[in-house]
């Protein structure tokens, strides 16, 4: 995959550019797929795949505007309050105030 390779942050931008041509569906398989290679690595190779790769999962779940597959991103062991307060307003966004606080609360 192209953006394994990508070390200089050249496909950024491909979520939203991409996004209208591939709609739905296609981010759909484009997550399934990202996910399905991310499950394949173990070790070191899984550390270098979410470095690399692991920011569209969240870009993705964002251009859906589906805040579980966002929180699906979420590395429990890697909560930071930053972190905690981004979720917590995506799910004000989406109506869900008080799963909100509980992420604001942890």
């Amino acid at each position: 995959m192209l953006v394994e390779g990508d070390g200089y942050g050249v496909f950024d931008d491909l979520p939203e550019a991409a996004s209208p041509a591939l709609g739905h569906e296609g981010r759909a398989a484009l997550r399934g797929m990202l996910l399905e290679r991310q499950a394949a690595k173990t070790g070191n190779d899984r550390r270098q795949f979410d470095y690399k790769v692991g920011w569209l999962l969240p870009k993705l779940a964002d251009l859906d505007g589906d805040v579980d597959a966002y929180i699906a991103t979420v590395d429990p062991d890697r909560r930071t309050p930053v972190l905690n307060a981004q979720v917590a307003a995506r799910l004000i966004a989406h109506g869900r105030a008080a799963e909100a606080l509980d992420w604001i609360d942890a």
